[in-house]
């Protein structure tokens, strides 16, 4: 499989291919995603790591930057992503990926599609030259 079949594959996973799925359900399926948004510019990875470690020492979680004032966090499961909602950062406002830009919804259904590639390819032993 070449790189160009892998986008077309990703493309499929993020945009659809004529199934049944809307919008809002895919967003559902997103639920362990939040958006970090209306943050100051100059707020770097690290700080928004410093401010969510205070709350979440024993989650794991990643950050994708999607612009200079927006983010989303992806947490373990939706539980955590949940109670992140309920918490009121010092400095980050945080919402349901369902709230969130269509920006952040974009980059969260790229991340996970690209995530759902890698496992298919691992478990049908797939390789990528």
């Amino acid at each position: 499989m070449d790189v160009e079949r892998v986008e077309e594959a990703l493309e499929r996973l993020v945009i659809g291919d004529g199934d049944k799925l809307t919008a809002n359900n895919r967003e559902q399926e997103l639920d362990y995603v939040v958006e970090i948004y209306n943050f100051q510019p100059s707020l770097k990875t690290k700080d928004i790591l410093k401010e969510l470690s205070g709350f979440y020492r024993t989650t794991q979680f990643r950050i994708k930057w999607v612009d200079d004032t927006h983010a989303i966090c992806m947490f373990s499961d939706c539980q955590e992503a949940h109670q992140a909602l309920l918490i009121p950062f010092q400095h980050l406002k945080v919402r349901a990926l369902e709230c969130a830009t269509e920006q952040s919804k974009l980059m969260a259904r790229k991340v996970a599609g690209l995530l759902l590639l890698i496992t298919q390819l691992y478990h049908n032993d797939i390789h990528v030259t």
